[in-house]
């Protein structure tokens, strides 16, 4: 094997063992109204504005998910910082306690529902992202799926951002009457290895 050949198996090898080493460091974390999902352990937990790490987080939570729970529309969120700390990906959930939508409906949808609700959705977030001081620069449609045998729809999009270039956002809304929620999850464009990783933790989404 040549010098060179060996160096690029080299280095094919090191950004496989990375990927794989981010995708087994990953913490559960149960969320109101049944909603689980898994992130991975360098991503910050936000909670009343102040940083906490996830493992700290989830068991601050214990005793309130065991209660008897409040009324919450965007219990939590989370970040992964970079090296100088911008934001390189994100990820919240925001339920919708007034919805009738059912997932016996959500499975029953047609591709013209599903037309529908990818407009609508465009009207609502397109100018929602431009009064934030941000520019939609592709919207990529919504697709519906199955997620561990969970109907929802995952619409993408691309946006600016005022530093460290553009972002991709992932919306996946499950409809499920008052436990309806939409989980929101964006990575920074140029970083390859985001991509997958957010994809993992859209895969590890399971509702109870």
């Amino acid at each position: 094997m040549s010098v060179l050949l060996r160096q690029m198996v080299g280095l094919i090898l090191t950004v496989t063992l990375s990927a794989a080493n981010a995708g087994n460091s990953f913490v559960p974390i149960e969320l109101p109204r049944g909603v689980h999902i898994e992130l991975p352990t360098n991503w910050t937990a936000l909670s009343d504005s102040k940083r906490t790490t996830l493992a700290a987080y989830t068991q601050a939570q214990v005793e309130r998910l065991n209660a008897k729970e409040p009324e919450v529309e965007m219990p939590f969120a989370a970040n992964l910082y970079d090296d100088v700390g911008l934001v390189a990906a994100s990820m919240n959930i925001r339920y919708y306690p007034a919805l009738t939508i059912s997932q016996s409906d959500a499975a029953q949808s047609t591709t013209q529902d599903l037309n529908e609700l990818d407009q609508g959705l465009q009207k609502t977030v397109i100018p929602g992202a431009e009064s934030g001081g941000q520019r939609v620069l592709a919207w990529r449609g919504t697709k519906k799926t199955n997620i561990n045998g969970v109907i929802a729809f995952v619409s993408e999009y691309r946006v600016s951002a005022s530093k460290g270039g553009p972002f991709v956002v992932e919306l996946v809304r499950v409809y499920n009457l008052k436990k309806s929620f939409t989980l929101i999850l964006s990575y920074r464009e140029n970083n390859a290895l985001l991509e997958p990783i957010v994809g993992k933790v859209i895969r590890t989404l399971q509702v109870k």
